[in-house]
């Protein structure tokens, strides 16, 4: 009885777990790593096989290979909605997915389930299932899909439509994004994006999106909507564009205060938190990922916008999007950078290094002042801290040589930690925060017109304390107003020149039309002038004079005198930014003479603003004889000792690295 009683209590224990070690009857897997991140307007392929576990039994049915049922599903919090279903060969898909969805290798392959969907739109977010039945056994596999990337309308500063097709591609770079393509505007158009604003896209067209047709944007498809098409335009035409960004590798957020901020205090307040400011494409990334604030705050295009994911009438009208604030009512132009807001502000999700602390001890030998002489007496120790720690120590010689040697390990030690801590921020960003806080300025040796090759510019550029400049940062100083009708190199080894108002000899590739031309990339042997960048100073530029001004050595000697350099002539345009104002010619390190110029007047350079230069010739080339007698501009860095001064100066000569800026830096003396 006993025995009886044991064998009907486990007999079910032992079907159970016989049951649960058998594989399910059909296998179905998706392999690949969820979720998958297409982009806007692209299309994405989704595999999903499946195979029957058979039981070894010969006299077991056997089923027909395209007998078994393949459903696609998608799946999100509000809705299900099925895809396509295949049996038998056949194929059926949903009303909504035609022409957008196949199966890919169906019923070539009758175990492979792949799918692939095409113009995907941010809609198309969502779980997707692919699930294989026969008869009563089934099984399934779940993806998550997020689809990547927004499309946003993007105007220059000045006014509407006033960017070629070069410069609509640079005006999306420089805001963190890319021209998009026709497919992304239309995956947009499919979201619900609407505007009736006519721009440049990446196959040279010209398009805008329309929902609800009204007369002035009718364009071709009159009362219907969709979007709209010029054709193929003429690259030198203008438009606006529209842009695509795909996605951030940190986050947006916003900085406030009672008194809001100016453009150049709110930058100053997202370096305070180790951030800095946000570029319109990291805005719209950050609305599309729900950011909503209803608080307009700067942006480093120096525009002012605020997300609204949820509408309300007091915020942009009741209508959701990053809402721009226009200077003038038809919407165009940006507010004063005296205007006051709040601070979008960007930080990465990498550390970002904010300073390098040197520390500099004078050890024995009296107080060297600048000289010429090869040995001053004493040494020098330097030694480079980042994040704490020590990279680089060294005791040395006080020489000029020795300094300039520190100046470069410096800067290479600094560039190799980025690199070994993958530090590293996008050029396009470095580029417009750079030209925020410098200039931009054409610049022609002594040695006469078009006289430069590609290395030899960059050399020219670092020989006067700048760096060559990049193709963004002359297109935004064009957008500023710089004008030139000189040829000259840029980073990139293309040649360019600015032109605000076109006149016969300047016409270049855009006859008629302001903006910048350019003769594309040139080899690096051909000969022009060079366009260079100069960043924030860090010092004093102060002019100078005597009862009978000076020759050239003179000015070396008088400055020399005064514990400061003769400036170079980039130290002499970051003062001019920066406000200096003297209409008198004086000398500087390259022996140029120069004089810089803030509120134009009538006897002073033309009644332009900007820094002046004397020629010696009438087709503005040569500098002066190095006899001749001009006053001068000294040069004193912001620290408190002749050696402090020389290394400072030094450092301040940017090194050519493509991959890092030059660090923040910070000194502390020992007895000098």
């Amino acid at each position: 009885m006993t025995t009886l009683l044991l064998l009907c209590i486990s007999l079910p224990i032992i079907l159970a777990t016989t049951a649960l070690e058998e594989p399910d009857a059909i296998h179905v897997s998706i392999p690949v790593e969820s979720p998958l991140r297409p982009l806007l307007g692209s299309k994405v392929q989704v595999p999903c096989y499946f195979h029957q576990n058979t039981v070894d039994d010969p006299g077991a049915p056997t089923s027909a290979p395209l007998a078994h049922r393949i459903k696609w599903t998608y799946i999100t919090k509000e809705k299900t909605a099925q895809i396509l279903v295949a049996t038998k060969g056949k194929i059926s898909v949903a009303t909504e997915y035609l022409d957008r969805v196949t199966l890919v290798s169906y019923p070539q392959v009758p175990s492979d389930a792949t799918i692939e969907i095409t113009e995907l739109s941010s809609k198309d977010s969502g779980t997707y299932r692919c699930e294989v039945t026969m008869g009563i056994e089934g099984s399934s596999d779940n993806v998550d899909i997020q689809v990547q990337g927004i499309v946003f309308h993007y105007r220059a500063i000045s006014t509407r439509y006033t960017l070629t097709f070069d410069r609509a591609k640079e005006a999306c770079v420089m805001n963190g994004a890319t021209i998009a393509t026709p497919a992304q505007l239309q995956a947009a158009y499919d979201d619900g994006y609407h505007q009736c604003d006519a721009g440049w896209l990446s196959d040279q067209t010209v398009r805008y999106p329309i929902h609800e047709p009204r007369e002035p944007c009718f364009g071709d498809k009159h009362n219907f909507p969709g979007v709209r098409t010029y054709g193929i335009r003429d690259v030198n035409e203008t438009y606006d564009v529209y842009c695509f960004a795909e996605k951030m590798s940190g986050r947006v957020f916003y900085s406030m205060s009672i008194d809001k901020f100016s453009f150049y205090e709110a930058k100053d307040q997202c370096v305070k938190l180790g951030a800095r400011l946000a570029t319109t494409g990291e805005l719209y990334l950050a609305w599309k990922d729900g950011m909503d604030v209803c608080n307009a705050g700067w942006l480093a295009d120096r525009s002012v916008r605020y997300p609204i994911n949820i509408p309300r009438p007091q915020c942009g009208g009741g209508l959701v999007g990053v809402r721009t604030v226009y200077l003038y009512p038809n919407q165009t132009g940006y507010p004063y950078p005296d205007s006051r807001y709040d601070a979008i502000c960007f930080q990465d999700n990498i550390l970002t290094p904010q300073r390098v602390t040197m520390k500099v001890l004078c050890l024995g030998g009296p107080h060297p002042y600048l000289t010429s002489k090869p040995l001053w007496g004493g040494f020098i120790s330097l030694s480079i801290q980042i994040f704490g720690s020590t990279v680089y120590d060294e005791i040395l010689p006080l020489t000029l040589k020795s300094i300039n040697s520190l100046h470069y390990n410096a800067a290479s030690l600094y560039v190799g930690a980025v690199h070994s801590m993958t530090l590293l921020h996008k050029n396009t960003y470095e580029d417009q925060a750079l030209l925020e806080e410098g200039v931009v300025f054409h610049y022609r040796p002594i040695t006469g017109r078009y006289t430069l090759t590609f290395l030899e510019a960059q050399q020219a550029c670092q020989s006067i304390g700048a760096i060559i400049a990049s193709p963004q940062q002359l297109f935004a100083a064009f957008e500023r107003g710089l004008h030139q009708c000189d040829a000259g190199w840029l980073r990139d080894q293309t040649v360019r020149y600015p032109i605000v108002s076109p006149r016969e000899n300047c016409a270049g590739n855009l006859p008629n039309l302001p903006g910048v031309r350019s003769y594309g990339q040139r080899p690096a042997s051909e000969r022009y002038d060079v366009y260079c960048y100069v960043g924030s100073l860090e010092g004093e530029v102060f002019f100078t004079t005597d009862y009978d001004s000076f020759a050239y050595d003179e000015a070396v000697e008088h400055c020399q005198k005064l514990n400061s350099t003769l400036a170079t002539p980039g130290q002499l345009y970051a003062a001019w930014k920066r406000g200096l104002d003297k209409c008198r010619p004086g000398w500087l390190k390259d022996r140029s003479v120069r004089y810089p110029i803030t509120t134009p007047k009538s006897y002073c350079g033309g009644g332009q603003a900007g820094v002046h230069t004397i020629y010696t010739f009438p087709n503005q080339t040569g500098f002066p004889d190095e006899h001749s007698r001009y006053d001068a501009y000294c040069f004193k860095g912001a620290f408190s000792s002749p050696v402090a001064s020389i290394i400072a100066a030094l450092l301040q000569q940017p090194v050519n690295k493509q991959s890092a800026a030059q660090p923040p830096v910070s000194f502390d003396w020992g007895p000098c």
